[in-house]
Formats: C-alpha cells, sequence, structure tokens
C-alpha cells in the first residue's frame, strides 16, 4: 500500500491513510494505533463491495434519478423495520444486511445516476 497525504481525525488523534489504489480513489484507514476501526472498515467495505456487484450482475443500470431513489429508499425502509424493533428484539444480522444494502445502492446510485451523467454531460 502506498501512503497518501490526507489526515483522517478520531478522537482528536491524526491517523495515516493509506491507498488501495490510488487510480480508483479508494482509500481504507490505515490506522496503526486502532487496529479495530482498520478492521471494521475493511470488513464493511468488503460486504459493500460485493452487494454492489451482485446487484449489478443482476440488475441493469438505474435508468433515472427517480428510479435510483425509490431503491435506494426502499432499501432504506427496510433497515428502519429492523430499527424500529425493540432493541432486545431486533436482528442484528439482518440490520446489517439491509445497512449493506443501502450504503451498496448508494454507491450505485452515485455510480449510475450521478458519474455516469458527469462523463456524458
Amino acid at each position: 500500500m502506498k501512503k497518501i497525504t490526507r489526515q483522517f481525525y478520531k478522537n482528536s488523534e491524526e491517523y495515516e491513510v493509506y491507498a488501495i489504489n490510488p487510480n480508483a480513489g479508494m482509500v481504507i484507514a490505515g490506522l496503526a494505533e486502532d487496529k479495530e476501526l482498520s478492521k471494521a472498515l475493511t470488513e464493511a467495505l468488503d460486504q459493500v463491495a460485493s452487494e454492489y456487484l451482485n446487484a449489478i450482475s443482476k440488475n441493469p443500470p438505474f435508468h433515472s434519478a427517480h428510479e435510483g431513489y425509490a431503491v435506494l429508499r426502499e432499501e432504506l425502509d427496510e433497515l428502519w423495520d429492523e430499527v424500529k424493533k425493540n432493541e432486545r428484539t431486533r436482528d442484528y444480522d439482518k440490520m446489517l444486511e439491509e445497512a449493506t444494502q443501502v450504503t451498496a445502492m448508494g454507491l450505485r446510485f452515485m455510480i449510475d445516476v450521478i458519474l455516469s451523467k458527469k462523463k456524458a454531460g
């Protein structure tokens, strides 16, 4: 990994940030003092990337901002259904699944709706 010059702050402490692929703009916090956060971030990004790749292999790109919003809203509503439950009866695995889907669809919205239009226009 190549060290890049960006600052990341957690609890008023500065950490180094490392690039996985500087050309693609993907970064992961190489947090020397906070291995738990680094591990959690890596795991979360892996899950989101996997969900995103699964979604694009099964469904065509969003045709419009309205369609993308509707899909994102549906996923967010499913997460909200879990959040509303009593804390003792929540299914945290289901919450993780839904949060992953919300994030992946947010990424897809960015790519299909915003970035593709910026490139075209």
